[in-house]
């Protein structure tokens, strides 16, 4: 038994030495930076940290219709698109993007419907001192009249974010991408 333990540790080892060897003829090298920021760690901490903590915030503002608080999460400048299968996506920026979201959530409330959201698999594209790009995923419920709960097509988000000179992160551009046309 010993020697056939014996046997496959070393057959690992080869294997792992061959595998390195290939590699690194094929031009691989495992200590190149990705080409995204996924697994990198040359990141300023505190700053990931107010980012994720913006993401979530807009979830949360968003979901307690708190749309005073959901807007001051965006630049004044900030682009906001709306990207629904088979239409044209649709880009709002100031009192367009506000006129939007004012309309889009208050019928929601009008209409008896609750959403929340819960934004996840949150991966930095790229991270500086003072921008930063994310793509994420959220999945999304809505109870109507407080009594029907039912889980409502996935989306896909990717922001870009901004610090200001006193150093609070924001929005720049918002990307809401639904699954479907729901």
């Amino acid at each position: 038994m010993r020697k056939f333990v014996l046997r496959q540790i070393v057959m690992v080892i080869a294997v792992g030495w061959a595998m390195a060897a290939v590699g690194e003829s094929a031009g691989n090298d495992v200590s190149a930076k990705p080409e995204t920021a996924a697994g990198r760690t040359d990141f300023n901490a505190t700053d990931r940290l107010a980012i994720l903590n913006l993401i979530h915030a807009y979830a949360v503002e968003v979901d307690r219709l708190n749309l005073d608080a959901w807007f001051d999460l965006f630049t004044r400048d900030a682009i906001f698109v709306d990207r629904v299968p088979g239409k044209a996506d649709e880009e709002q920026s100031g009192e367009e993007f506000h006129k939007f979201g004012r309309q889009r959530f208050g019928s929601l409330k009008a209409g008896g419907n609750q959403r929340g959201h819960l934004i996840s698999n949150i991966v930095f594209v790229e991270q500086t001192e003072d921008t930063a790009h994310t793509v994420m995923e959220a999945l999304l419920t809505n109870t109507k009249d407080g009594k029907i709960l039912r889980a409502v097509p996935g989306i896909n988000y990717e922001g870009w974010f901004v610090k200001s000179k006193g150093g609070v992160w924001k929005i720049k551009r918002w990307i809401d991408a639904a699954d479907v046309n729901f």
